[in-house]
């Protein structure tokens, strides 16, 4: 599955309705999480649809949690298993923020824990404006009705990027998407561009051959380590034999081919003319 790397999710201080992220919520909230035990999903606005094709879906989950101090401040960092709706969200610069949402009091346990995260396009709305809206309300926060818990925090929206972990094997690729990329964002080429974009194409094409046949060695290595074995089981065998052979060989050699002649018997010794 593609993950991301860490990104930042919020920071100790203020919330979206005036409450503020204590710095023991950010390290208890990183400490606690266990997807196994309950899997933070990430959302639209804070809004969870109950429909799987809405566009209020889920748009992916959450890994893995970790805490850091940036800038003086215990600041709350996430990794995360996008769909491909938030991957192309995110590349079309939309939902650009992340707004996570935070238990201080989770299952009764009195620690924090992370039960969801938003992604938002109203950085202000959430973080400033919707702060002097919200001020005296209570309960009445316009943003109450989308929590999971009265007592749940909506932290001010961060900026974020999806940066995808590369795979194994990526590598590769990333040349030959890199190579025949150069010059393709060029409308205008020169002669001399024309032949180096042609000679990078030509390039490409071989390393995607070389990638295949890199493949190919691999399967062919495991064949050659089969047939190797296969040979030196029938080396053994014919080394048996060949010393079996010598043994029947020598025995063979020293055996007569025709029975003896039999004693004479009688006579005495004497001989006896006929006359």
């Amino acid at each position: 599955m593609p993950k991301t790397a860490f990104f930042r999710i919020a920071q100790e201080g203020t919330t979206t309705d005036r409450r503020v992220i204590e710095a023991k919520w950010i390290d208890q909230a990183a400490a606690n999480y266990d997807p196994k035990k309950y899997g933070a999903r990430v959302n639209l606005e804070h809004f969870r649809g109950l429909l799987p094709d809405g566009p209020f879906k889920m748009y992916g989950d959450v890994l893995a949690l970790k805490a850091e101090t940036i800038d003086g401040k215990r600041t709350l960092l996430a990794q995360i298993d996008p769909t491909p709706e938030l991957i192309a969200l995110n590349k079309a610069r939309q939902k650009l923020y992340t707004s996570c949402e935070i238990d201080p009091d989770f299952s009764d346990s009195s620690e924090a824990y992370l039960v969801g995260l938003a992604v938002t396009d109203s950085p202000a709305s959430l973080g400033t404006e919707m702060l002097k809206f919200a001020a005296g309300q209570g309960d009445q926060s316009p943003l109450a009705v989308r929590k999971l818990h009265a007592n749940t925090h909506f932290t001010a929206a961060e900026a974020f990027q999806l940066e995808l972990q590369s795979e194994p094997g990526d590598a590769i690729k990333s040349v030959i998407e890199k190579l025949t990329g150069l010059f393709k964002s060029t409308e205008k080429l020169s002669q001399g561009e024309a032949d180096t974009s042609k000679a990078l194409d030509a390039v490409a094409e071989h390393l995607k051959t070389v990638e295949t046949r890199f493949g190919e060695i691999g399967d062919v290595r495991q064949t050659v380590d089969e047939l190797k074995a296969t040979v030196n089981a029938t080396n053994q065998q014919l080394a048996e034999t060949v010393t079996t052979l010598s043994a029947l060989t020598t025995k063979l050699n020293f055996t007569l081919q025709t029975p003896p002649r039999p004693v004479a018997a009688g006579g005495g010794g004497q001989i006896v003319t006929d006359c």
